[in-house]
């Protein structure tokens, strides 16, 4: 199967919009949309939609009088909060039903598999159960899809709720919806189940923990792989996990029942900076020195001492770039002449068949990066961070694709699919460590990557840089960047014309060796 492609379908009104994506038997728990639409006209018909401001809210109020003022039928904000409330409330317990739904359904699979695998495996009794995972898995899909749509009618009728009334409601509203509410229910653990169910009936084998670590990863050996990076936005997020999982199970560092692991790196840097800048300009032979561990910190019992070395590769004959790990305790990490620098953390799934390494991906989601601020003689710090301002966080998950092939051989066909599917955008040579770097030390830093300028820094930031001087590096080709579903700050997609002057030959030359990428002199 393949991914469904993203854009081509013509603006609608939401409202319409939401009428025609639901899904049948969950109808009753959206959200009326039109009962608030109502609501909200009849307010600004009788015009109490403007009835409170400063001046009536705050004065004080007396027990010596009533209630009895002249003012028009209909309803008033009072009337439009129960509503919403009201609204809230219901499709929490349509949220809880599905899930519990769902949950049951896993379930009677999970018994299934159970006799099955009793019964020897035998090849046909696999395929009818690889069926209900295949319909779970669409039914999953469409719980999100549920999940997004009622959020995002929640938040459009307060946006226009908030566009005439003289008492905004939008944002609290929104902040207690995403901290108190359906939203809250991760299914992290759903998908990592689905993952190890079809796994087995396709007779993939399923290994968690710490024997994941294969023979190529552990005590001083290196391994090399050519990577190709992605941005995906979060509403995408399940779509592209679920359609990896067709292809290569989740593939676990850690025990426990989710489907990504916690994934902690702590990079080294000196006062000059000169690894970020090594790593910003790519120069042959530039080093990223890190230590990375899984799972909470609380509970590390190894990190891992890693070096990437970047190599050229002009004509995809050349070394490829190459990481080295070994396995140490935490307690023998020092250095003297490189200081922790940032911290990155994130929630890591990987897709991969246990033995095989042809095809890797992973995903890493809830992407943060933090100052590293510590003792002289420490790596990492020991205590919270002071100050909001120590940490940013990405607001898009990011894919690598690994691939290892034969000389000649090309990539599997679902790989292309997913790579043209439109639910991910190429950010050649993105580099946490160069985010969190340049974000967070930018009185620090002279040069900046590429996905600040102007033409990319909307797609990821709600404010725009500092405007200063600073230039750009690692500058990208433009023309594979056009994007539907993530527009620019005025509304063109990147890569479309009118964004940037044309480039001469020159240009184009320089931008073909600054990316190691094949651009077209024309």
């Amino acid at each position: 199967p393949k991914l469904p492609r993203r854009g081509g379908t013509p603006m609608v009104k939401f409202g319409i919009s939401l009428q025609t994506d639901k899904v049948a038997k969950w109808a009753e728990g959206y959200v009326d949309y039109d009962a608030l639409k109502d609501t909200l006209s009849e307010m600004l018909h009788t015009g109490t939609i403007r009835e409170f401001n400063e001046d009536i809210l705050y004065l004080a109020h007396s027990l010596a009088t009533t209630d009895e003022v002249i003012r028009p039928p209909g309803a008033r904000e009072g009337d439009f909060i129960r509503l919403v409330d009201a609204e809230i409330e219901k499709v929490n317990r349509w949220t809880k039903r599905i899930q519990a739904e769902l949950l049951a359904a896993l379930q009677q699979i999970t018994r299934g598999h159970a006799a099955w695998v009793k019964a020897g495996t035998p090849a046909e009794g696999a395929s009818g159960l690889l069926r209900q995972v295949e319909a779970t898995e669409a039914e999953l899909q469409n719980f999100e899809n549920f999940v997004n749509m009622n959020y995002l009618a929640f938040s459009k009728i307060l946006k226009k709720h908030d566009k005439y009334s003289t008492c905004p409601l939008r944002m609290p509203y929104l902040m207690r919806i995403q901290a108190t509410t359906f939203v809250q229910d991760k299914m992290g653990g759903v998908v990592r189940q689905l993952s190890d169910l079809r796994a087995s009936f396709e007779g993939a084998e399923v290994k968690s923990g710490a024997e994941v670590f294969d023979a190529a990863q552990k005590g001083g050996a290196s391994f090399v792989r050519k990577t190709t990076k992605y941005w995906v936005q979060t509403k995408d997020v399940l779509k592209v996990k679920m359609f990896i999982l067709k292809h290569r199970p989740v593939y676990k560092f850690t025990e426990g029942p989710n489907d990504a692991d916690l994934v902690t790196s702590i990079y080294f840097d000196n006062d000059n900076l000169e690894l970020y800048q090594g790593r910003l300009k790519k120069f042959d032979g530039a080093i990223a020195f890190r230590i990375r561990w899984y799972g909470p910190e609380s509970m590390m019992r190894k990190a891992f001492l890693e070096r990437k070395t970047h190599r050229e590769d002009w004509y995809g004959d050349g070394e490829a770039s190459a990481k080295e790990r070994f396995p140490l305790p935490p307690d023998k990490v020092l250095s003297k002449k490189l200081r922790p620098s940032v911290r990155t953390h994130y929630m890591r799934t990987a897709f991969q068949r246990a033995g095989d390494a042809t095809v890797r991906c992973s995903l890493d989601t809830e992407l943060c990066m933090a100052l590293e601020k510590c003792n002289p003689h420490d790596w990492k710090r020991s205590g919270p961070l002071e100050n909001r301002s120590q940490v940013t966080q990405f607001p898009h998950a990011v894919l690598e694709v690994k691939l290892q092939l034969a000389t000649g051989a090309s990539m599997p066909d679902w790989v292309a699919d997913l790579l043209s599917s439109g639910c991910l955008r190429e950010m050649p040579k993105f580099s946490k460590f160069v985010h969190g770097t340049a974000f967070l030390k930018r009185s620090a830093v002279r040069e900046l990557p590429y996905w600040w300028s102007d033409e990319f820094m909307p797609l990821w930031a709600s404010a725009r840089a500092p405007q200063n001087s600073i230039p750009f590096r690692m500058l990208s080709k433009d023309e594979h960047f056009a994007c539907e579903s993530i527009p620019t700050a005025d509304g063109t997609p990147v890569g479309a014309a009118g964004n940037s002057p044309p480039l001469n030959a020159v240009q184009r030359l320089l931008l073909a060796v600054c990316t190691c990428n094949t651009i077209p002199l024309r």
